[in-house]
């Protein structure tokens, strides 16, 4: 199991060396918008795609799942953190290299509103798994999952609880931004409240932990 968490963490570190070594070789405007046909349709600044980096990251939370899913799933949980690695890499080298050699052709006029009807489903999805989360037992499925949560049955309530604050802020936010920005600017946007509201639970879940540390 040892050395899949490794081979993990290895391929997430691989995964983020590739996208940015990418980004830094594009020209400053490149494509940074594709269609449902994986075509590009929107140029934009390189500094964008990198939110690509985002995607191997969430490795993380593939192999806390695993090191608390139901006995005797373990291993196929972090094989399944590995297979995730492999196909974020996967995917960024398909589309980082199709902006990276974009050949200057002129683009159709990129679906801007798909941008926002992704943006308030999202949200809506956001704010009704928040409200889910203080009633989650826990489970490898569902859940704030951090070393902090697990520590104990207390630190999981009041993370669960904080996490599904975070959870309902960001999708309100993820709407909200969605309606009023121009199209152009919603996708990085909702990408950026996403990183906000996954971080607020992380740093929360902490400083459940610390407090409850300090109570004993």
């Amino acid at each position: 199991m040892k050395r899949l968490y490794a081979a993990t963490y290895v391929l997430m570190a691989c995964d983020v060396i590739v996208a940015s070594a990418l980004i830094h070789l594009m020209p400053d405007q490149v494509p940074v918008h594709f269609n449902a046909a994986s075509e590009p349709d929107r140029l934009g600044s390189k500094y964008e795609l990198l939110a690509a980096i985002l995607l191997p990251l969430c490795g993380v939370f593939v192999v806390m799942g695993s090191k608390n899913a139901p006995i005797g799933k373990e291993r196929r949980w972090a094989w399944g953190a590995v297979a995730f690695e492999v196909f974020a890499l996967g995917w960024i080298l398909f589309f980082l290299t199709k902006a990276l050699f974009y050949d200057g052709a002129p683009l159709p006029e990129p679906d801007l509103d798909a941008s926002r009807w992704a943006a308030v489903i999202g949200g809506a999805l956001c704010v009704v798994a928040g409200n889910l989360m203080p009633k989650a037992n826990r489970s490898p499925l569902f859940g704030l999952r951090t070393p902090w949560s697990e520590a104990s049955p207390e630190t999981w309530r009041r993370s669960q609880r904080l996490g599904g604050y975070a959870g309902v802020a960001t999708g309100f936010a993820m709407v909200a931004l969605g309606l009023a920005l121009p199209a152009s600017l919603v996708t990085p946007a909702v990408l950026l409240a996403l990183l906000a509201g996954f971080v607020a639970g992380i740093v929360g879940s902490y400083v459940v932990y610390r407090q409850e540390l300090a109570k004993r």
